[in-house]
């Protein structure tokens, strides 16, 4: 069995079919591709086979596209898997399943030069533009935050290949992965167009208008640019280089808004690369003589003009998601636009008002990062004193915070609220 491919786009493969084999991750563009073929029988198999569904060959071998393992050249090129490659999850390694969980487990190829595997982990957020250590399958893999390999290796290049919904068994892999969905196809044999790889942003010291990037690099279908790890000053105009000015011309940091961060080339001798910042998706207000070369990162701003602060950003493909805490909850936000944001109170309330039987306290929750509209917020009471409590939201919640209501049958009763939104940061 095999997913659609481009000769028969309209056929639909059931459930039970998706169940043996992920099948053909294709390019439409030059058809190359691979397969991946997924069983479970006590262990969990994940085999990569080429488009013919045989075994990868040096003539007909099995394509992906991944970084290269070397720092020096660390741009995205198609890597030939020639030889069996397949990786086993035993009965005792977890992944950090529990008996009877299911969830999402992830599948990626890995490369460090001198070994090609398959690999497995909980989480897939592993930076596919840096290098990673991998660590040993055996019934020792139970963390949910590494990638698992045959055997760990070191400076190894990554790439997420498919998603599967898993679920684990009593001390056993013994039910068939099902849901499997491709993430990065396609194995083609051609650069990948207008992708950054690096370029990853940090809170500068001025966290409010700064923003830090690790060097980079940026392949434009053409030219690769080689991104400096610089510094740049989002409150002030376009200056060359770092730890100076990042707006494009005539442009603010917006109110409640998005900008947009920019590589740009200098069209003039020496032809150097810098980052600038806009409030135009297209990047319509680039500094007179630069040319832009892609998008590399875009960040919310508060009603005053100042970036969130954020903790963590991975590349994901070619954008960068964000997670992030501050006093208000934490959130993640996607490059996709979706963003959650959620907060467990650390200390207690007291409820404060009394209808017929029953008390109650309104409070305001602000939501740690802003949602472009009103997002969809559930919230809950816990009860910290003895009785019953139920917690609920007041009215519709608005962009930057939302007002919910903790009831309860104790006067003066203590409790902590608990709330999660999901929305769109843009």
């Amino acid at each position: 069995m095999s997913l659609p491919t481009k000769s028969h786009l309209n056929q639909n493969p059931t459930e039970g079919e998706m169940k043996q084999a992920l099948g053909q991750v294709y390019d439409t563009l030059t058809c190359d591709y691979y397969r991946l073929t997924v069983t479970a029988d006590g262990d969990l198999l994940v085999s990569l086979k080429n488009p013919a569904g045989d075994t990868p060959s040096v003539s007909n071998p099995a394509s992906i596209m991944m970084r290269s393992p070397t720092l020096t050249t660390g741009y995205f090129a198609p890597v030939d898997f020639t030889a069996a490659t397949e990786s086993e999850l035993v009965a005792g390694g977890t992944l950090a399943f529990s008996n009877g969980q299911k969830g999402r487990m992830f599948i990626w190829a890995v490369n460090n030069g001198t070994n090609k595997y398959l690999g497995f982990s909980r989480t897939p957020y592993h930076d596919e533009s840096i290098l990673h250590t991998t660590v040993t399958l055996g019934t020792g893999s139970d963390s949910d935050h590494v990638i698992y390999t045959p055997t760990g290796i070191s400076s190894a290049a990554v790439r997420l290949l498919a998603e599967m919904v898993v679920t684990r068994g009593t001390d056993t892999w013994d039910t068939a992965p099902s849901n499997i969905t491709p993430i990065h196809g396609p194995a083609v044999r051609r650069p990948l167009a207008a992708i950054p790889y690096g370029c990853l942003p940090s809170n500068a010291a001025d966290t409010d208008h700064d923003i830090t990037f690790t060097s980079g690099s940026y392949f434009d279908g053409s030219t690769l640019y080689t991104l400096p790890a610089y510094t740049k000053q989002f409150d002030t105009a376009f200056a060359e280089g770092t730890n100076a000015g990042g707006l494009g011309t005539s442009v603010s940091l917006p109110a409640s808004g998005v900008l947009y961060i920019y590589a740009i080339s200098k069209n003039s001798a020496p032809a150097t690369v810098d980052y600038y910042g806009d409030t135009s998706s297209s990047g319509a207000n680039v500094p007179s003589g630069w040319t832009v070369i892609g998008e590399v990162f875009r960040w919310s701003t508060d009603s005053s003009s100042n970036f969130y602060p954020f903790t963590t950003a991975w590349r994901i493909d070619s954008g960068i998601d964000v997670y992030g805490t501050n006093s208000n909850g934490e959130f993640y936000a996607s490059s996709t636009g979706k963003l959650e944001a959620w907060q467990t109170e650390g200390s207690d309330r007291t409820l404060t008002g009394t209808s017929g039987t029953l008390f109650f306290a309104q409070v305001t929750k602000t939501f740690p990062l802003r949602f472009a509209a009103t997002p969809s917020v559930s919230s809950n009471v816990i009860d910290s004193s003895g009785g019953l409590y139920w917690g609920a939201v007041n009215g519709v919640p608005g962009n930057t915070s939302f007002s919910c209501e903790a009831i309860g049958t104790t006067d003066g009763g203590s409790y902590r609220l608990a709330y999660s939104a999901i929305g769109r940061w843009y």
